[in-house]
Formats: structure tokens, C-alpha cells, sequence
């Protein structure tokens, strides 16, 4: 039984091990979309500023 828990946890099929890397591979994944939602969102308003400047009588 122990040797059967050890395998989920190290060398098993899919151990935790294994589903952690997955998980973290995941997150890091989901990082990088945000960022770039981040970084779209960002220039975005940038330019909607930028050109809210360019109207006379705007402040």
C-alpha cells in the first residue's frame, strides 16, 4: 500500500509530481494572457487619453 502511494506521488502514471508541473505550466500560461490583456488595456487608455488632449477646450 505505501509502495502504491509513493507511485502517486513520485513515478507514477500521472503523479502529483507530474500534476503539479501541469498546474504550474497552466498558471503561467494564464500570466502571460493577463499581462497582455494588461499591456493592451494600458496602451489603450494611453491613447484614448492622448486624444481626449488633442480636443480644443478639453482639459
Amino acid at each position: 500500500m505505501a509502495e502504491k502511494f509513493g507511485k502517486k506521488a513520485v513515478g507514477g502514471d500521472y503523479s502529483m509530481v507530474d500534476a503539479l508541473a501541469d498546474h504550474i505550466a497552466e498558471v503561467q500560461a494564464m500570466q502571460a494572457v493577463f499581462q497582455k490583456i494588461q499591456a493592451r488595456y494600458d496602451a489603450t487608455e494611453q491613447s484614448n487619453a492622448d486624444l481626449l488632449r488633442g480636443i480644443p477646450g478639453a482639459s
